[in-house]
Order: C-alpha cells, then structure tokens, then sequence
C-alpha cells in the first residue's frame, strides 16, 4: 500500500496516487512487487464518510480534524500519541476498535492491517477537515 492508506470510498479519485474509478461489482487488487498499482475507489462526492485500508506501512504526521471522528479497528496493536496538557502521550491499544473524536491532536502508528473509518458531522465534509502543523509542546 505505501505510505498512503489504501482508500476505497472517498470524494474523489486522485489519479496522482494511482487511484481508479471502482465500476466492477468487486474490488480486486493486483500488486506489482508488494505495490498495488490500480487502486479501486468508490467516489462519494457527499464526502460525509471516507473508508480505508492501512497497515504498518501508513505514515501520519500530528493532526486535528475539526469535524470528523476517526475510528480505527484492527486484530493487530495501534500506538495513539495524542498531545494533552502541551504533552504527548501515548497510549498502546493491543486490537479491537480505536475512536478519535474530533479537537485531539494525534498520529496512529499500526502493527498490521487496519480498517480506517471517517466521518464528518453533520453539514462537513471529511477531505478538507485535516489540519497537519508543528503542534508546540
């Protein structure tokens, strides 16, 4: 998958991150050397919702959403490393289901394949809610 989660249902196709319009009753994915090349997306141009695969390869820098819960479940273990207090901390959650509201600033680190959730409150959208800055601690 990369660096980038792996997205089935999102606004939009971005043809720049290999990514196609899903228009077959399954999704298939054909890796070239460990890379899936033609990634299947369902556009959802309402962009209320967003789902993706990740894995231990996903790469999250500390970000808030505004309007958006993330949840995240998995068999394997997740690390949450989440400012409160002008402090990180980080919290190890070893499988089941991670649910981050929105207003924390956080990164996820995973440890196997991931389901990724996201949905906005009513009247936003998710795409544009991430805001990625240097927080100070």
């Amino acid at each position: 998958m990369g660096e980038r989660p792996l997205k089935l249902i999102a606004d939009k196709v971005y043809k720049e991150f290999n990514e196609t319009e899903w228009n077959i009753p399954k999704w298939s994915f054909a890796p070239n050397n460990g890379t899936i090349e033609d990634k299947k997306l369902l556009p959802n141009p309402e962009d209320t919702f967003q789902f993706s695969l990740a894995n231990e390869c996903s790469k999250q820098d500390f970000h808030v959403h505004k309007n958006v819960f993330e949840i995240y479940v998995s068999y394997s273990r997740m690390e949450i490393s989440y400012i409160r207090d002008k402090r990180e901390e980080i919290l190890e959650v070893p499988n089941g289901v991670l649910i981050v509201p929105p207003g924390v600033i956080h990164k996820i680190k995973l440890h196997g394949i991931t389901f990724v959730f996201q949905s906005s409150t009513s009247g936003f959208k998710v795409h544009e809610d991430k805001e990625v800055r240097a927080f100070k601690l």
